[in-house]
């Protein structure tokens, strides 16, 4: 798995501009309600997304069932869905990464890096 720092941790303190790229990259096709999931792959730490339309976005751990629940009122109790992330770091527990959306032919990309 491609490290997003080819420094120790993060660039020893300086924020990085720009990622190194993935040597493991999905792309998604979604339908409008329609829920997608990936397995996160062994050796991932970070996650860096592009979306061509808004998307929700859950992070599971193995165990718990594929659901992710269009959001129709408002969710105040932490539980909502990640909104059209840009990168994340994933905790050891998160193996699947799930996706929804209301446009019509939207793509989702993942890149991953350790």
């Amino acid at each position: 798995m491609q490290p997003l720092s080819t420094r120790n941790g993060w660039d020893q303190g300086r924020g990085i501009f720009a990622t190194p790229v993935s040597d493991h990259r999905n792309v998604l096709m979604l339908e409008t309600g329609e829920a997608k999931f990936i397995d996160v792959p062994r050796g991932a730490s970070y996650a860096s997304f592009g979306f061509s339309d808004d998307t929700w976005v859950v992070y599971l751990p193995a165990d718990a069932p594929p659901t992710i629940a269009e959001v129709t009122s408002d969710i105040t109790d932490g539980s909502a869905p990640d909104f059209n992330p840009t990168l994340r770091l994933l905790d050891e527990g998160t193996k699947k990464i799930g996706f929804l959306t209301d446009a019509d032919d939207a793509i989702v990309q993942v890149s991953f890096f350790g």
